[in-house]
């Protein structure tokens, strides 16, 4: 939950040293892939949940399992090269997150 929170308010603008310019492109990439992760680890979540709720340990799944699971319904190819499009993202938003967070070392050198 926490990663589409942040995709949606964009938290991690606050950490970011970037001009309006480099912004303008970061912040869709960003979303997306935090918006992409973050519904992939509900799905893992939800299979959790159901198999805690239907006392089942085999109805739990992990990423490979969600994806599967995507991939069986209508469309789930689409929807899978959506997921993977925005895993893609989310891979791109850590390369630039390394380049252009800010990191407070002030206070930890006090």
């Amino acid at each position: 939950m926490a990663h589409l929170v942040k995709a949606v308010r964009c938290g991690y603008r606050k950490w970011f040293e970037a001009s309006p310019r480099a912004m303008a492109w970061i912040d869709p990439v960003a979303r997306f892939g935090l918006f992409a992760r973050g519904l992939l680890f509900l799905g893992v979540g939800a299979f959790v949940l159901y198999a805690a709720l239907t006392l089942d340990p085999s109805e739990a799944r992990g990423v490979e399992g969600v994806m599967l699971w995507i991939q069986e319904r209508l469309y789930g190819r689409i929807m899978l090269a959506g997921l993977a499009l925005g895993l893609i993202a989310f891979g791109a938003y850590g390369l630039i997150e390394a380049f252009v967070r800010r990191v407070g070392l002030g206070a930890a050198l006090r």
